[in-house]
């Protein structure tokens, strides 16, 4: 969504604005310039020179740009949804042993902790 060296070079409240309009990119396309700078506590103002820095002309084109995300993930979700992953996959004769065992293992832990990274680091 957006470009990650322009992120780089943004200010902290540039990356708090981008990581809330990433984790909510459905409100968000729907959203008035306002509203989203209520929701991230900073000015309209801050916004509107966000979505510039990002690349963007105005408010409204950030918004068509995270519409069409969306749709395009939709669309990709559906066309993998008839697909079956799993109906050449062959699993070791142990395998629901296995996963018994780890899920034993997860539950007797007071915490765990959940690495990642690209998009799955968020």
């Amino acid at each position: 969504m957006f470009d990650i060296e322009k992120l780089r070079q943004g200010t902290e409240t540039d990356i708090q604005i981008a990581h809330y309009i990433s984790n909510n990119e459905e409100s968000v396309a729907f959203m008035r310039v306002r509203e989203l700078a209520e929701e991230t506590h900073v000015s309209p103002a801050t916004i509107v020179r966000f979505t510039q820095k990002m690349g963007y002309e105005s408010f409204p084109e950030l918004r068509l740009a995270i519409k069409q995300n969306l749709e395009k993930r939709h669309i990709m979700i559906n066309q993998n949804a008839n697909e079956f992953y799993l109906e050449n996959t062959h699993f070791p004769i142990d395998f629901k042993e296995n996963i018994d065992f780890l899920v034993e293992k997860l539950n007797e832990v007071d915490v765990i902790h959940c690495l990642g990274t690209g998009s799955s680091s968020s």
